[in-house]
Protein backbone atom coordinates (compact mmCIF):
# COMPACT_ATOMS: atom_id res chain seq x y z
CA UNK A 1 0.00 0.00 0.00
CA UNK A 2 1.50 3.58 -1.04
CA UNK A 3 1.75 5.25 2.23
CA UNK A 4 1.13 9.04 1.81
CA UNK A 5 3.60 11.10 3.17
CA UNK A 6 2.49 13.56 6.15
CA UNK A 7 1.33 17.19 5.00
CA UNK A 8 3.85 20.04 4.65
CA UNK A 9 2.83 23.89 5.47
CA UNK A 10 4.38 26.19 3.59
CA UNK A 11 4.00 29.69 2.82
CA UNK A 12 3.17 31.53 0.06
CA UNK A 13 2.36 35.80 -0.83
CA UNK A 14 0.01 36.60 -3.66
CA UNK A 15 -1.45 39.65 -4.91
CA UNK A 16 -4.35 40.73 -3.33
CA UNK A 17 -6.48 39.71 -7.12
CA UNK A 18 -4.53 36.29 -6.41
CA UNK A 19 -5.81 35.88 -2.86
CA UNK A 20 -9.18 36.85 -3.58
CA UNK A 21 -9.18 34.18 -6.48
CA UNK A 22 -8.46 31.86 -4.53
CA UNK A 23 -10.83 32.25 -1.79
CA UNK A 24 -13.44 31.94 -4.18
CA UNK A 25 -12.33 28.96 -5.55
CA UNK A 26 -11.51 27.46 -1.97
CA UNK A 27 -14.95 28.12 -1.54
CA UNK A 28 -15.82 25.97 -3.96
CA UNK A 29 -13.22 22.85 -2.88
CA UNK A 30 -13.94 23.31 0.41
CA UNK A 31 -10.67 25.12 1.40
CA UNK A 32 -7.44 26.93 0.04
CA UNK A 33 -4.91 23.83 0.36
CA UNK A 34 -7.25 21.68 -1.47
CA UNK A 35 -7.79 23.87 -4.39
CA UNK A 36 -3.93 24.39 -4.53
CA UNK A 37 -3.78 20.62 -4.29
CA UNK A 38 -6.08 20.21 -7.17
CA UNK A 39 -3.95 22.71 -9.09
CA UNK A 40 -0.81 21.29 -8.15
CA UNK A 41 -2.50 17.49 -9.57
CA UNK A 42 -3.20 19.18 -12.93
CA UNK A 43 -0.51 20.69 -13.26
CA UNK A 44 1.26 17.18 -12.82
CA UNK A 45 -0.52 15.58 -15.25
CA UNK A 46 -0.29 18.53 -17.77
CA UNK A 47 3.09 17.96 -17.98
CA UNK A 48 3.32 14.03 -17.91
CA UNK A 49 1.39 14.09 -21.37
CA UNK A 50 3.10 16.87 -22.28
CA UNK A 51 5.92 15.13 -21.78
CA UNK A 52 4.23 11.73 -23.61
CA UNK A 53 3.35 13.76 -26.82
CA UNK A 54 7.32 14.79 -27.08
CA UNK A 55 8.76 11.67 -26.84
CA UNK A 56 5.79 9.95 -29.69
CA UNK A 57 7.09 13.01 -31.47
CA UNK A 58 10.35 11.93 -31.13
CA UNK A 59 9.92 8.75 -31.73
CA UNK A 60 8.31 9.43 -34.65
CA UNK A 61 11.04 11.64 -36.13
CA UNK A 62 13.59 8.78 -35.53
CA UNK A 63 11.15 5.85 -37.26
CA UNK A 64 11.22 8.06 -40.04
CA UNK A 65 14.14 7.67 -41.92
CA UNK A 66 17.80 8.92 -42.19
CA UNK A 67 17.67 13.08 -41.05
CA UNK A 68 18.20 15.52 -44.11
CA UNK A 69 21.72 17.44 -43.40
CA UNK A 70 21.92 20.20 -41.05
CA UNK A 71 24.34 22.67 -42.08
CA UNK A 72 23.52 26.35 -41.71
CA UNK A 73 23.16 26.56 -45.89
CA UNK A 74 20.21 24.21 -45.69
CA UNK A 75 18.49 25.89 -42.84
CA UNK A 76 19.31 29.36 -44.81
CA UNK A 77 17.77 28.25 -47.88
CA UNK A 78 14.50 26.84 -45.27
CA UNK A 79 14.43 29.92 -44.15
CA UNK A 80 13.99 31.44 -47.57
CA UNK A 81 11.19 29.49 -48.94
CA UNK A 82 9.41 29.75 -45.86
CA UNK A 83 9.35 33.96 -46.10
CA UNK A 84 8.78 33.89 -49.91
CA UNK A 85 5.65 31.40 -49.26
CA UNK A 86 4.21 33.44 -46.62
CA UNK A 87 4.89 37.11 -48.78
CA UNK A 88 3.27 35.08 -51.56
CA UNK A 89 -0.04 34.10 -48.83
CA UNK A 90 -0.15 37.77 -47.19
CA UNK A 91 -0.55 39.15 -51.06
CA UNK A 92 -3.37 36.97 -51.83
CA UNK A 93 -5.38 37.51 -48.38
CA UNK A 94 -7.42 40.96 -49.09
CA UNK A 95 -7.64 43.06 -46.14
CA UNK A 96 -11.02 43.92 -44.73
CA UNK A 97 -10.62 47.40 -46.03
CA UNK A 98 -9.80 46.23 -49.84
CA UNK A 99 -12.43 44.24 -49.92
CA UNK A 100 -14.90 47.04 -49.04
CA UNK A 101 -13.62 49.10 -51.71
CA UNK A 102 -14.30 46.21 -54.13
CA UNK A 103 -17.80 45.24 -53.42
CA UNK A 104 -18.73 48.93 -54.13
Amino acid sequence: MKKHPSPKRIQLELSRKHCEYVAERAAEYGSASKFVGELVRRDRAARAEERARIEALALEGIRSGPALPEDPEFFAKLRARVHAKAKTMRRRKPTPAKSAKRRK
